[in-house]
């Protein structure tokens, strides 16, 4: 498995974590014991992007719509890789075709 699936799997199992034990708003954040998360690279990566959010007592929360905001950035992302590989594929198929 390559190293961006390993990264994009740990975002999904972060965020489903959060999910699960609703700590999603400041009111319901938890302690990273509580979630069962660890502070690791995709843990940080998040945190940068605000999706999730540190309060007082060393408790988190996902932002739902920093989560979204993420979600179709990631998207658009792949979506826009996959049409350049496209391209250069189509490129080579016509040069080799000719």
């Amino acid at each position: 498995m390559s190293t961006t699936a390993v990264i994009v799997a740990s975002t999904r199992r972060i965020i489903r974590a959060f999910r699960r034990v609703e700590a999603t708003s400041p009111g319901t954040a938890k302690t990273l014991e509580e979630i069962g998360c660890r502070r690791n690279l995709s843990f940080r990566k998040l945190e940068r992007r605000g999706v999730l959010v540190e309060v007082p007592g060393g408790r988190y929360y996902l932002d739902e719509d920093a989560a979204e905001e993420f979600a179709t950035y990631r998207r658009t992302i792949f979506l826009l890789s996959l049409a350049v590989a496209l391209v250069v594929f189509g490129v080579l198929l016509y040069q080799n075709i000719r």
